[in-house]
């Protein structure tokens, strides 16, 4: 088997030129082998709790999750259970994105990257099909948790805005997404004051946690004592930084870095989540604002790097899917970026994994009897070397087997 603002800005950008976050092409398949039980053995798994290698073990799963762990003397593999000689390969947990678009379209690239969950944070009913029919074996694809389409206030960014132009507009707005069962209700970039206040306090009365942008007119402070559950590009923090409100393209380039520790401490206190997407700004940064490219890279690593000394709990996710970055390869990158900020890369693929499932409130993310079974095979360590998580040699999840040279073909889809 060996083998905030500137977001805003470059969004508005993309819509303009045909992008459309929410956009799918549809369609199902069947590929991946259905199993039932499954016995993966001659594994090395890579512990990433205690950062270690467990060499010669055998992982047994049924009904979509782990049933036993360890030496195979020691494991009872069900009769009739397929099997799988993992040939000494690294066995870990799937990764998990915690941001992304169009998964519809790129279904077949995230898992062909290894990734097997995916919060997608501009839902649409065609997504909502896929991650149905992905829970129920039918499709294939990662699985999914979808946050609602923006919520937001005038001019819309994108098609598919829910407009809340009233605080007394919360209330409908909430009980919609509620009713159409998102898991998440997103926020966007220009609710008045008045109207992100309404649909937060609306939101928690229902129960659907709150999560997206921090608008312009919304202090960073605020959002924090609100409760919003996760800031997506850090988007807040610029202006907290700047000392100046409103939206600044490049103003991440001229921030006061003596502040990072006291917004990092609030956060953390707050138990507020950030998904930075350092690699597509970093993209975005020197395709838009090349002379600022290097500081703005290089201050948003350090506000990533001061969340993480303050123990706030950071995210990983890619934003692929509205025609920046590239599914799947994208979300390897962002862990680059994690690690370029100054955490472990131990750490890091822990955040891309357990991490992020337990965001989400899944049970995935650790090989251990008892969770949900969602793991790659893949050619080397990849403490060592970040690249071998391109290239799985095999994949479990959504209780489907997928062959290296399965996701080697996904991968060109």
């Amino acid at each position: 088997m060996r083998e905030s603002v500137v977001f805003s800005t470059w969004l508005v950008a993309a819509a303009a030129s045909g992008c459309d976050p929410a956009a799918g092409t549809g369609g199902s398949g069947h590929e991946g082998r259905p199993v039932a039980a499954l016995a993966v053995s001659n594994v090395t798994i890579l512990d990433l709790r205690a950062n270690a290698l467990r060499v010669g073990h055998t992982v047994v799963v049924e009904a979509g999750r782990i049933t036993a762990v360890g030496n195979p003397a020691a494991v009872v593999i069900p009769a009739g259970a397929e099997r799988v000689d993992g040939d000494g390969a690294i066995l870990m947990p799937a990764l998990v994105d915690l941001h992304a678009h169009d998964v519809v379209g790129g279904r077949h690239v995230y898992l062909g990257h290894g990734i097997g969950l995916v919060r997608v944070m501009w839902g649409t009913p065609d997504q909502q099909r896929l991650a149905e029919g992905v829970e129920r074996g039918a499709d294939v694809g990662p699985r999914m948790v979808l946050a609602s389409p923006g919520h937001d206030g005038s001019p819309a960014s994108w098609p598919r805005t829910r407009m809340v132009l009233d605080p007394a507009d919360a209330a409908a707005a909430v009980a919609r997404a509620v009713d159409e069962g998102w898991s998440y209700l997103k926020v966007y970039d220009r609710l008045s004051l008045a109207s992100y206040r309404a649909l937060v306090t609306e939101a928690a009365r229902r129960g659907i946690p709150v999560v997206g942008h921090v608008p312009f007119a919304v202090d960073l402070e605020e959002a924090l004592r609100f409760g919003q559950r996760s800031i997506e590009h850090l988007s807040g923090y610029e202006a907290a930084l700047a000392g100046r409100p409103g939206p600044n393209p490049a103003g991440w380039a001229a921030v006061d870095r003596a502040r990072m520790p006291a917004l990092a401490a609030a956060t953390a206190a707050a138990g507020v989540g950030n998904t930075p997407t350092l690699a597509i700004t970093g993209a975005l940064a020197r395709r838009n604002w090349p002379t600022e490219a290097g500081a703005i890279v290089a201050n948003r690593r350090a506000m990533v790097a001061a969340l993480h000394a303050a123990g706030a709990r950071l995210l990983v996710g890619s934003d692929a899917g509205i025609g920046v970055v590239a599914p799947g390869a994208s979300l390897i990158e962002e862990i680059r970026e994690f690690v370029a900020a100054g955490i472990p890369v131990t750490e890091t693929l822990r955040m891309a994994t357990e991490g992020g499932a337990e965001f989400l409130g899944r049970d995935a993310g650790v090989v251990a009897v008892g969770r949900e079974a969602s793991f790659v095979l893949l050619a080397a360590d990849p403490r060592i070397d970040l690249s071998v998580l391109s290239r799985p040699l095999g994949m479990l999840t959504g209780g489907r087997w997928y062959s290296g040279a399965e996701l080697a073909g996904f991968r060109t889809q």
